[in-house]
């Protein structure tokens, strides 16, 4: 028969033991701080895109106050190459801002408020919205016209597209965060 093992046996158990938890605590400290990290990546970048949203959408509005206002109109000389803003209708079935050879937000486009006369927006974005006005398409009269009525006036369609920054990044870098928003406004 054997005899019972003594303390004096079981000496480096408790230290093999403890040393595995600590271990197994860091690895979990370890997930957790690369999983609240990359948490706190996810929120920045969606507070980013949502400042560059609203940008966009108040540059989206300053330009439909503009046609409103009676700045463009279609008589007015819009440009082939989208000068000032003002674009004649594209040459391809390529957008004028979505052709990235061709335009440049900064050169072709006008700034928020430039036009307008309206303060330039507050907060963190790297740079104020910029928009422009594609040339307006006259709008069907719909319905029938009675002998003796006045047509109702033309009505014009124009599409603005309007671009917003985030705070993040220098203007025009490639990291910057933008978004464009379109509207087709009829007046």
């Amino acid at each position: 028969m054997k005899p019972i093992s003594s303390i004096r046996d079981q000496r480096g158990v408790v230290l093999v033991t403890v040393l595995l938890m600590v271990v197994m605590a860091l690895l979990i400290g370890a997930a957790v701080i690369t999983a609240n990290t990359l948490e706190e990546h996810m929120a920045g970048n969606s507070r980013e895109y949502n400042v560059a949203f609203q940008a966009a959408e108040a540059g989206l509005r300053d330009g439909e106050n503009d046609v409103a206002n009676h700045t463009w109109g279609p008589d007015f000389s819009y440009s082939p190459t989208c000068a000032g803003g003002a674009c004649a209708l594209p040459p391809t079935s390529t957008e004028w801002w979505a052709d990235t050879a061709d335009f440049s937000w900064g050169a072709q486009s006008v700034q928020y408020g430039a036009v307008s006369g309206v303060a330039p927006l507050p907060g963190p974005i790297s740079e104020q919205p910029r928009y422009i006005v594609e040339k307006p398409l006259p709008v069907p009269v719909v319905g029938a016209v009675e002998i003796g009525e006045a047509p109702p006036p033309s009505q014009w369609a124009y599409r603005i597209t309007a671009v917003g920054f985030g705070d993040r990044g220098l203007a025009g870098a490639a990291g910057q965060t933008s978004v464009v928003v379109q509207s087709i406004f009829v007046k």
